[in-house]
This record gives C-alpha cells, structure tokens and sequence, in this order.
C-alpha cells in the first residue's frame, strides 16, 4: 500500500490530536477513495510553537539549512512507519499539505528527495532556490489567485523555477478562490488519480 502524510496548516497547530484533522485530511477517508486508493495515512499535529518549515511565518518559504523541530519529528515518523509496516510500498510516499503544511511538503521533499515518489503542495510557499533537489519529484500546486494569507506569486514562482530546471510539475491555479482552495484540490477525483499514480522511479 501507498503511504500518504498529510501535513496540516498553521491554524490547527496545537496537542490536542484533533484540530489538525479539520481540513483536506478527510478527503483520503471517504469511502470512494478508500476503497479505490487505499493506503497508510500519516496526519502528525505541530506544536503551537513550532512550523513545518522556515523559521517564522514571514520566514516560512526560506530554505534552511536546520530543520524546524516538528519538520525532523515529522521525517523521523514517516521513516518509523515504514519500517515498522512492511505492507507499505516505499517505491508509493507521497507528502501533501496546505497553507503551511504545503510549506512543509516541499520542505521535507527537499531534505529527503530519494523519499518521496510524489508531492501535492496546496496554497503553499518554498525556496525557488533549491528546487534541483525535487525536479525529479512529480509534484503538483494548487492556488487560489485570491488568495490574501499565503499569494499565489508562491506558487507561480516555484512552479517557473522547476520548469526551467527541468522538473515533473503541474499546476493548478483557480481565479475565483482564496485561501481554502484544498476544499476543491482534495475532493477533485483527478487529484487522487494522479497522486495514487505515482511511483518513484
């Protein structure tokens, strides 16, 4: 079975294990998708006083060189739960997430490139800087041209800089939505198509 870890945005940090399930995630527990796509599914809660990537939320889309303390928790999970599932195909991990979970996607695939066999960043921000260590990573962003938390100049200026570098990349940019474009990507069929397609080469 594919692996799948879903990292959540910045407004369902905390420890109660349960606010982060709010958005997107449930979108891999319909019964449509489970029975068509299923898979392990990984949804791990940041600390409120922590990010999946950057150093603050000006600093989110900045490469560095650390990782923050719930990014290396998050890798030394999904390192964890595949070795202790043999019934998850290591050639099928994919990483998604949104706002800052989206963030965090191309964060972690930058770190562990060789992991993941595909990415689906949501509304999202990152480094155009590093993007030689994902270009053979398939990868999909979604955005909003509305959107005023996280603007779509993200989005556009990775997905420029991994098509110059030769990268695997799809885009999708909605001009009637804001920020909560994960409500229409998660539940697009096409979008579970596409992930549950994928296969490290």
């Amino acid at each position: 079975y594919p692996l799948v870890v879903f990292l959540h945005g910045s407004g369902e940090r905390g420890s109660d294990n349960a606010s982060h399930m709010r958005d997107g995630v449930y979108a891999f527990c319909e019964k449509e998708n489970r029975e068509k796509h299923p898979c392990f599914l990984i949804a791990p809660q940041c600390p409120s006083d922590s990010r999946w990537s950057g150093a603050n939320i000006e600093r989110s889309g900045i490469f560095n060189t650390d990782p923050t303390d719930a990014g290396k928790l998050a890798l030394e999970l999904i390192e964890k739960t595949i070795r202790e599932n043999p019934d998850i195909d290591p050639d099928r991990v994919y990483i998604t997430g949104l706002s800052m979970g989206g963030s965090g996607s191309f964060d972690l695939m930058m770190r562990r490139p060789e992991l993941f066999a595909a990415g689906l960043p949501i509304c999202s921000r990152s480094d155009p800087r590093f993007v030689d260590r994902i270009k053979n990573i398939p990868v999909w962003l979604w955005h909003g041209r509305l959107d005023e938390t996280t603007p779509v100049s993200y989005s556009r200026n990775m997905v420029d800089a991994l098509q110059k570098a030769g990268g695997n990349v799809k885009y999708t940019e909605l001009s009637t939505y804001n920020h909560d474009i994960w409500f229409v990507a998660y539940y697009n069929p096409a979008v579970m198509d596409w992930l549950f397609a994928q296969r490290k080469k």
